[in-house]
C-alpha cells in the first residue's frame, strides 16, 4: 500500500497512501464488496476507465502529522488529461462512503454516481474542469458538514447531464462569508444557446444549520427545476438562509421550486428562498416559496421581461418580492405584464409588505420593472413600496401546468427566457434614458455592454431598426466593443459545427454503447455468472478502439480550440482599458482564457481575481460575477454586496479596526501623487504594470508615494503590511 514514489522520505504515515492506484489503465471493472478502511485514499486513479460497484470506504483522513502524500481524506480520486469516463456504482448494488473528507472526486472526466450513500464527509461529491461531456449524478443519499454536491467550470455540458433525485442534508455550519452549500455550481458562462447548462432536477436539499441550498452563479443555459430545498432551522443557530441562488447566469431557467423553512424561529428576517443577481433571459416560474424573511430578492441589472410569473409567496416575515437592497437601489428585472403570480398577505406581518423595490429617491427606476397584478386575487391588491411599482390590471393570468403550483409538469413548457427582440429596458440603454444615481457611469457602461453582446446574439436586431444598428456602430471599435465580441467568443469556444457535433456524438454513442455491454458483462461475472473469455476480450478490445477514435476527435477539436484561445488573449492584449470596470474584464478574460489554455492558475491570478471578486458589482460590471465564480469555488468566499456597495462607507469610513487593516488609495487618475489613508504606519508598495510586471518598489512612511517619473499609463498597486498581509489595489491611472 505504500508504493514508493519519487523523494518519499523513509519516515511515512501509517496510512497507505491508496488501497488501488490506476494509471493508465482500461476497463477498471471491481465488485464484490471490496472494503478500503483507514487509508489516506481509497481508489486513485489517472487517465483511467472503470465501472466499479460494491464497495466501502470508511474513514479516509491524514494522521494529522504534516502530509507526506500529495493529498489525502478522497475515497475515489480521478484525474484525467483526455477523454475518459468512470461509472461509480448501478442501481442494483450498492456504494458507501463514511468518515471521509471527500467522497468522489474526478476532474476532465465523463461519468455516472448513482445509488451511492454517503455519511460523515465534508464534501460529498466534486467534479471540475469537465468540457462538453456527460457526467450524471442521480438518486444519491449524502450527508455533508459542508457541500454536498460542488462543481466548477464543467460547462458546456452534454445535454444528458444532470443532477436529479438526489437526497441532500448539510450538517454543518458556515462561518461568515463562508457557508455551507447543498449544491454548489460554480461555471464559466460556456455556450450559446439554451440547454447547455446544468439540469438539477427534483432534489432534496436540507439545511439544519442555515446556508445556502442550490448555488449556480455564472452558468449558461441551466434548469433548476422540481426541487425541494428546506432549512431545518435549529433552534437559536439557523444562520442566514437563502434556499436558490443564481448569480451572473444567463438563459437558465428556476421553476417549479418548492423553497421553504421548517421553522421561523430565530433568524427568519436573515433568510431569502429564491435571490438572484444581474443575469440575463432567466424564468422564475411558478416556484412556492415559504416561511422566510424574503420570498424573492432580485439585485443589479437583469432583464427577464415577462418571465416572473406563477410564483406563490407564503407566510413571509418580512417581504414576498423584492428589488434590490440597502445601497443596491441600481435593480431592474424588466416588466411583468402577465398577472398570475399570488401573494398569501393574510400570513404577513402588518410591518411587512407583499413587494418592495429599493428604488431609494429616484423612483424612475421603478418603471422598468413594473409587475401588473390582478385586483381581483382574493388576497387583493398586496401592499408595496413604492406605491407606484405594482398597477392593477384585469385579464391575462399566467396558470402554472401542475394544479399544485410548484409541482413540475411531466413535460415542461417551451423556454421563453430570450425573446430575441428589444425589451423596454434595452429601448431605455439604446436612448441613454437609464435613471442616474451615484453609480451612474458604471450602470450606463454596464448597460450599454450587455446590450452590445445582445445584438451580436441578435444580428436581426440590428438588421431591422437602424436605432439598434446605429448603437452597435457607435461602439464596435470601441474598448466596450471590443470587449463584448471577445465575451462572446468566449462564451462560444466550445460550441461545435453541425457537422462536429455529429462526429462526435456518433462516436461517442457507439464507445458509450459497448463499454455499457463490457459493464453489463462484468457484473455478471461478478455475480457468479461465468462470461466467455474470448468474446468479453473482443469487446473490450472493441471498446478500447473506439474510445481510441473518440478521443482522436476531441484532440483535433481541442487544437482548433487552443489556436481560437491564443487569437482572444492577442485581441484582449491589444486593448487599452481606461475604467476600472474595462479593466476588470480585460484582466477577467485573460486569467480564464489562460486558464482554459493551461488547466491551470497562477497564485497571482488567484490574487488578481479575489480583488476582483471583491468589489461592488454595481461598479465592477459582470467581470465581478466571472471572478466570483472561481473564488467562490477555490476557497469558499462569498460577497455581502449590501455592504460592498455602501457609499458612504467607502469614500468616508470610519475608524474602525477593518479600515485602518486596508489602506485606501486616492486619487484615481492622477499626475503621479498617490495618497494612502486607513493606516498609520510604514509599509511597503510594489507597483505593476499592465502585464503584471513590477515597477517600482519602495517603502512608504508618510502615506504619500510618488508615481511621477512613471509613463502614462494604467498600473496595479500592491501594499504589503509588516504582518505579511498583501492588499491589492484598483488598477490606477496615470495622466499627467
Amino acid at each position: 500500500l505504500k508504493t514508493p514514489y519519487a523523494g518519499m522520505p523513509e519516515a511515512v504515515e501509517y496510512r497507505g497512501y491508496c488501497g488501488i492506484r490506476l494509471s493508465q489503465y482500461q476497463d477498471f471493472n471491481i465488485g464484490k464488496n471490496q472494503t478500503f478502511l483507514s487509508l489516506a485514499n481509497g481508489i486513485v486513479g489517472y487517465n483511467s476507465t472503470g465501472n466499479i460497484n460494491s464497495m466501502a470506504f470508511t474513514d479516509m483522513h491524514s494522521t494529522g502529522a504534516p502530509s507526506v502524500y500529495p493529498f489525502e481524506g478522497y475515497g475515489i480520486y480521478l484525474e484525467s488529461k483526455g477523454s475518459h469516463w468512470f461509472n461509480i456504482n448501478n442501481d442494483w448494488a450498492t456504494m458507501q462512503f463514511d468518515d471521509c473528507v471527500t467522497g468522489i472526486y474526478a476532474r476532465n472526466y465523463a461519468g455516472i454516481v448513482e445509488e451511492v450513500d454517503m455519511e460523515n464527509v465534508e464534501n460529498g461529491i466534486v467534479w471540475e474542469r469537465t468540457k462538453n461531456r456527460d457526467i450524471v449524478v442521480k438518486n444519491n443519499k449524502i450527508s455533508a458538514t459542508k457541500y454536498g454536491i460542488k462543481l466548477h467550470h464543467n460547462e458546456p455540458l452534454h445535454p444528458s447531464s444532470l443532477l436529479e433525485n438526489n437526497n441532500i442534508t448539510i450538517t454543518g455550519l458556515g462561518a461568515g462569508n463562508n457557508p455551507v452549500t447543498g449544491i454548489l455550481m460554480t461555471e464559466g458562462n460556456f455556450g450559446t444557446s439554451f440547454g447547455a447548462g446544468w439540469k438539477v432536477k427534483n432534489n432534496t436539499v436540507d439545511m439544519t444549520k442555515g446556508g445556502n441550498g442550490i448555488a449556480y452563479l455564472d452558468g449558461l443555459g441551466g434548469s433548476i427545476e422540481g426541487n425541494m430545498v428546506n432549512d431545518l432551522g435549529q433552534g437559536s443557530t439557523p444562520g442566514k438562509y437563502k434556499g436558490i441562488t443564481v448569480e451572473g447566469s444567463v438563459l437558465s431557467r428556476v421553476n417549479y421550486n418548492d423553497v421553504t423553512r421548517s421553522t421561523s424561529a430565530g433568524g427568519n428576517a436573515s433568510s431569502v428562498a429564491l435571490y438572484s443577481q444581474a443575469g440575463t433571459s432567466n424564468e422564475f416560474i411558478c416556484n412556492c416559496v415559504d416561511n422566510t424573511g424574503l420570498g424573492m430578492q432580485f439585485n443589479d441589472m437583469a432583464d427577464y421581461e415577462e418571465n416572473v410569473k406563477g410564483n406563490q409567496f407564503n407566510n413571509h416575515g418580512e417581504t414576498g418580492l423584492q428589488i434590490g437592497d440597502d445601497n443596491m437601489d441600481n435593480a431592474y428585472i424588466g416588466i411583468q405584464t402577465r398577472t398570475g403570480n399570488n401573494w398569501d398577505l393574510g400570513a404577513i406581518p402588518l410591518s411587512g409588505y407583499g413587494g418592495v423595490h429599493k428604488a431609494g429617491s429616484d423612483l424612475g427606476i421603478v418603471s422598468f420593472s413594473l409587475f401588473y397584478v390582478d385586483p381581483n386575487d382574493t388576497d387583493g391588491d398586496p401592499d408595496v413600496d413604492p406605491d407606484e411599482w405594482f398597477e392593477p390590471l384585469t385579464g391575462d393570468t399566467y396558470v402554472c401546468q401542475s394544479p399544485n403550483t410548484c409541482e413540475a409538469p411531466t413535460t415542461p413548457p417551451p423556454f421563453e427566457g430570450d425573446h430575441g427582440v428589444p425589451t423596454r429596458l434595452d429601448e431605455a440603454i439604446v436612448r441613454n434614458q437609464l435613471p442616474t444615481n451615484e453609480y451612474e457611469e458604471a450602470t450606463q457602461w454596464k448597460g450599454q455592454y450587455r446590450l452590445y453582446r445582445k445584438l451580436l446574439q441578435h444580428p436581426a436586431i440590428v438588421a431591422n431598426d437602424t436605432l439598434y444598428a446605429n448603437f452597435k456602430a457607435a461602439w464596435d471599435n470601441e474598448t466596450l466593443g471590443k470587449l463584448a465580441v471577445i465575451a462572446e467568443a468566449k462564451a462560444g469556444l466550445f460550441t461545435l459545427t453541425s457537422v462536429e457535433d455529429s462526429i462526435l456524438e456518433s462516436r461517442r454513442l457507439v464507445w458509450l454503447e459497448e463499454a455499457y455491454d463490457v459493464s453489463i458483462k462484468d457484473s455478471l461475472n461478478q455475480s457468479g455468472i461465468s462470461q466467455d473469455a474470448v468474446a468479453y476480450n473482443t469487446d473490450v478490445h472493441q471498446s478500447n478502439q473506439t474510445q481510441a477514435l473518440y478521443d482522436a476527435y476531441v484532440t483535433y477539436l481541442q487544437t482548433a480550440r487552443l489556436q481560437t484561445i491564443d487569437t482572444l488573449l492577442e485581441w484582449n492584449k491589444a486593448i487599452t482599458p481606461s475604467e476600472t470596470i474595462e479593466v476588470n474584464h480585460q484582466e477577467v478574460n485573460r486569467i480564464v482564457l489562460t486558464m482554459l489554455k493551461t488547466d491551470s492558475l497562477s497564485g497571482s491570478d488567484i490574487t488578481e481575481l479575489e480583488a476582483i471578486a471583491g468589489q461592488c458589482p454595481l461598479e465592477g460590471g459582470d467581470a465581478v460575477y466571472e471572478a466570483r465564480a472561481i473564488v467562490t469555488y477555490l476557497l469558499g468566499t462569498t460577497y455581502d454586496d449590501t455592504e460592498l456597495c455602501n457609499i458612504q462607507e467607502r469614500f468616508y469610513p470610519a475608524p474602525t479596526v477593518e479600515a485602518i487593516a486596508k489602506p485606501t488609495a486616492y486619487p484615481n487618475p492622477t499626475s503621479g501623487l498617490v495618497i494612502f489613508k486607513g493606516y498609520t504606519g510604514a509599509f511597503d508598495v510594489r507597483v505593476l504594470d499592465n502585464l503584471g510586471r513590477t515597477v517600482h518598489f519602495t517603502q512608504v512612511t508618510d502615506n504619500l508615494l510618488n508615481l511621477s517619473s512613471l509613463q502614462e499609463g494604467l498600473y496595479r498597486i500592491q501594499v504589503i503590511l509588516p504582518d505579511g498581509a498583501i492588499h491589492t489595489h484598483t488598477v490606477v491611472l496615470i495622466n499627467h
